[in-house]
């Protein structure tokens, strides 16, 4: 495979498809991107429903949105792949492998097509790829652009909010009566099986915080389709023996206190003023952990 650390690209495609979080942990390598090539167009591929973590990002010039039910006629999915994949780019950087992506690539004429190590079946689709260095995801995403003569440097994930979204997140949090850095956020849910707590694992982690730290407020938070199993939880008396806060609906459909729900990134905002203390047990749907991880904007 040929150096690249000399390689001078103008318009560069990065392909992460999905999940929301994943999206958010490739922002550092993106910022990375820029920065290396700051007079080139950066284009991402993604899903819809993860595009909203891009906005206002000023190291990304555009955003290809995959519309999954507009394109679920596959003629009309590969004229949509083609058009993408046949957009000038010189620079390919693919962080996932999956088969949509190789759809743009296998339609693009860029020269360095760069990904990390490929199974031999996919290494027809690819020019270049380097060593993957595992552990923080952040950290491993940013190892596919290292031929590039690219490193990362502990640069956080970052997302940029608008003026309105911060003011909106501040009201929420004064009209639920939290106050900064004394509340923890909760996402109970998760789906898969095997990687949902049960409500009583919740219930004994919040009672072990809450004997430390008595003036805690805990907020809950559920997704589309697990209204239901965010009650349940509620249930188990959470909310009188340990202050449980009415919960949102990040979807902006409707929340369980009543009130207009918030989007992702105003929760994101809102998880900003979260307590930040690392605890003896922790659970990964904690969303109080993207303080500790998330560079807000």
């Amino acid at each position: 495979m040929k150096d690249l650390t000399d390689f001078k690209p103008k318009r560069i495609l990065a392909c992460q498809l999905r999940q929301i979080g994943d999206v958010l942990l490739a922002t550092p390598s993106l910022q990375l991107l820029k920065e290396r090539y700051p007079e080139a167009e950066l284009h991402l591929l993604t899903e819809k429903k993860c595009a909203p973590v891009l906005e206002n990002n000023p190291h990304v010039d555009h955003v290809w949105e995959i519309d999954k039910k507009a394109l679920k006629n596959p003629f009309k999915a590969l004229a949509f792949y083609s058009k993408v994949g046949r957009s000038g780019y010189d620079l390919i950087v693919d962080f996932q492998q999956l088969p949509r992506c190789r759809w743009v690539i296998l339609f693009s004429r860029a020269k360095v097509k760069l990904t990390m190590p490929p199974p031999w079946y996919n290494k027809p689709f690819y020019t270049h790829w380097g060593k993957t260095i595992y552990g923080y995801a952040a950290m491993c995403k940013a190892s596919v652009i290292r031929p590039l003569g690219i490193e990362w440097n502990g640069e956080r994930p970052k997302i940029w909010l608008s003026e309105a979204e911060k003011a909106w997140a501040d009201k929420f949090i004064e009209q639920h009566g939290m106050q900064s850095e004394r509340f923890v956020t909760i996402d109970p849910s998760h789906r898969r099986i095997t990687r949902l707590w049960p409500a009583r694992h919740f219930a004994g982690l919040i009672r072990l915080i809450r004997e430390q730290h008595p003036d805690l407020k805990f907020f809950m938070l559920y997704g589309p389709g697990e209204k239901k199993r965010c009650r349940r939880r509620r249930s188990t008396g959470w909310r009188r023996k340990h202050r449980l806060r009415p919960y949102a609906h990040p979807t902006g459909n409707g929340s369980g206190s009543g009130q207009s729900s918030p989007a992702h990134r105003q929760l994101f905002r809102t998880t900003a003023f979260c307590r930040s203390r690392r605890h003896p047990i922790t659970s990964y749907p904690w969303r109080n952990r993207l303080r500790m991880a998330i560079s807000i904007r």
